[in-house]
């Protein structure tokens, strides 16, 4: 807290943890003592090779098409758009939105469709297979250069 340098130890103050000199510990509770510390291997080195022993996820995508697919499922299913809402637990805009392709439901919402309307909405993707497939442009995002509108300086003017 005083920007002083040297043997500096985790201390909570009022829920943040910071690294505090001795002067400074008496403001909160020392979290790490010379026994902790000294192990050799930091927290941050024990987590981290932690997370690099598990598994990665495999990557899933949005199908295409999936507005078309929700709202055909829905309808051979004679519900409406409230009724499928009501049985989502969701409000009946988003299935509207859904079905609009005006909202892409995440993983959670897509795994109630699914267990409602028996489709699956998220595909697996090997990372080789995804690389092969030109993008949908609906997924595209607008960037500064499509909504700025650039003004030029005449090259003639002075």
């Amino acid at each position: 807290m005083c920007g002083a340098e040297g043997d500096l130890k985790r201390t909570k103050v009022e829920g943040a943890t910071l690294k505090l000199c001795e002067d400074c510990q008496a403001a909160g509770e020392v979290l790490e003592t010379e026994d902790s510390s000294s192990s050799g291997r930091s927290s941050r080195s024990r987590s981290r090779s932690r997370n690099r022993s598990k598994p990665r996820q495999q990557q899933k995508r949005l199908v295409q098409g999936y507005s078309e697919k929700v709202k055909e499922a829905r309808e051979d299913e004679d519900l409406s758009m409230g009724e499928l809402a009501d049985n989502l637990n969701e409000k009946r805009s988003v299935v509207q939105r859904i079905e609009s392709g005006d909202l892409k439901p995440d993983e959670r919402l897509a795994q109630k469709i699914k267990n409602q309307l028996e489709i699956d909405l998220y595909t697996s993707v090997s990372s080789e297979a995804y690389q092969g497939q030109a993008d949908d442009p609906s997924d595209d995002k607008a960037t500064i250069g499509d909504v700025a509108d650039v003004k030029r300086k005449d090259q003639s003017d002075p």
